[in-house]
């Protein structure tokens, strides 16, 4: 089995502007909010939300769910293998392209980003642009089979994550994130600052985006958090206090793997207006998901507990997982354990046996 990790993050932070323009970084400290645990339901933070389960039909059946993007009125779910197209009530509209080497067909499915009108899906050495409707449009040539996972800032441009293998002792950097413009026309690159080597393995890294923020990212083993400007030029926003729970380099070797299953990397941020939710992913081979909660108005971080001291998220006691986020609306799905108390909550929510997950919209104060 493949072993891929997440290095690559983006956020932001309402305090982001202001320690940029006066050239002071914040801390926020991980390691606190490891051990410290608090009461936490997103009911109190939100003024809406919606269910909407996704139809149930062997043309639709969703694996593994990389990706959830509302283009226009429309969900556009990325899984393992295909892109799906549902409407706003759950309804299964098409799959989006398909296996082949046809015009507008793809061999492999590297990545999916979603514009507010089109789709982007990467294969290799190309990206296939779609209307909002899931109809083929046009072919953007790369010239470079490795690029992988793909970003979009608001100007259009596109952000490829290269590939990271084990580097030598005398490497000093390494390309971390090549640009493209619209048309696929190669604009720079952004080199690392921090530089893993003697590691034994390789990697395979990410690249995301938030809504209206532009690009952001986090080195594997860097406690500092980076925004790509409009001169596509890195500049630091955060530190992060992450200490011993999180991987360092010397944790990547075969000689501590019985370590592995305890230490933390960062995945994921999404921004509300008063809070941060930051995923973590805890252990490598098997992994599984948590999360820390900054809250912005307290300046404090911590480890959500819902329904008697379980750790996870949830919204009126319905555990949760976030998945993508659209301005002050994000999208999660609804734990597949929770899917009876979500019809016992909501009797007009039908569900069949082995159904397809819950999309759940909510809407943040």
């Amino acid at each position: 089995m493949r072993l891929s990790i997440l290095f690559l993050i983006l956020c932001l932070f309402s305090a982001c502007s202001t320690h940029h323009e006066s050239n002071k970084l914040g801390t926020i400290d991980f390691e606190q909010g490891l051990h410290e645990k608090n009461h936490f339901d997103l009911k109190d933070r939100v003024t809406g939300i919606k269910y909407i389960p996704f139809e149930t039909k062997e043309e639709c059946m969703l694996s593994d769910i990389r990706n959830i993007f509302k283009v226009q009125d429309n969900y556009v779910v990325q899984d393992t293998e295909y892109v799906y197209m549902f409407d706003p009530s759950g309804h299964f509209i098409r799959k989006v392209s398909t296996k082949g080497k046809g015009p507008g067909e793809y061999e492999l499915l590297v990545d999916v980003q979603c514009s507010q009108n089109e789709i982007f899906l990467v294969s290799l050495g190309k990206i296939l642009v779609f209307s909002a409707t899931g109809d083929y449009t046009r072919t953007i040539p790369l010239d470079d089979l490795r690029l992988q996972a793909m970003s979009i800032d608001n100007e259009g441009n596109f952000y490829f994550i290269m590939p990271d293998k084990t580097q030598k002792k005398e490497i000093t950097s390494i390309d971390l994130i090549h640009i493209y413009d619209k048309e696929g026309h190669f604009i720079r690159k952004v080199e690392s600052k921090v530089v893993r080597h003697e590691a034994g393995l390789a990697y395979y890294n990410n690249i995301m985006n938030i809504d209206g923020v532009g690009v952001a990212y986090k080195e594997l083993f860097g406690n500092v958090i980076y925004s790509i400007n409009k001169n596509t030029e890195p500049d630091s926003l955060f530190v992060l206090s992450l200490n011993d729970s999180f991987f360092k380099k010397a944790d990547f070797n075969r000689s501590k793997r019985h370590i592995w299953g305890d230490k933390y990397l960062l995945l994921d941020v999404f921004n509300t207006p008063k809070t941060n939710i930051f995923k973590l992913q805890k252990g490598l081979i098997k992994p599984t998901h948590e999360y820390l909660v900054f809250d912005k108005e307290k300046d404090k971080i911590h480890r959500p507990l819902f329904d008697e001291n379980k750790l996870g998220l949830s919204c009126d006691g319905i555990k949760m997982h976030p998945v993508n986020q659209t301005g002050k609306t994000l999208l999660f799905t609804v734990d597949p354990e929770y899917l009876e108390a979500l019809t016992e909550k909501n009797p007009n929510i039908k569900l069949e046996e082995d159904c397809n997950p819950v999309l759940a919209v909510l809407t943040f104060k």
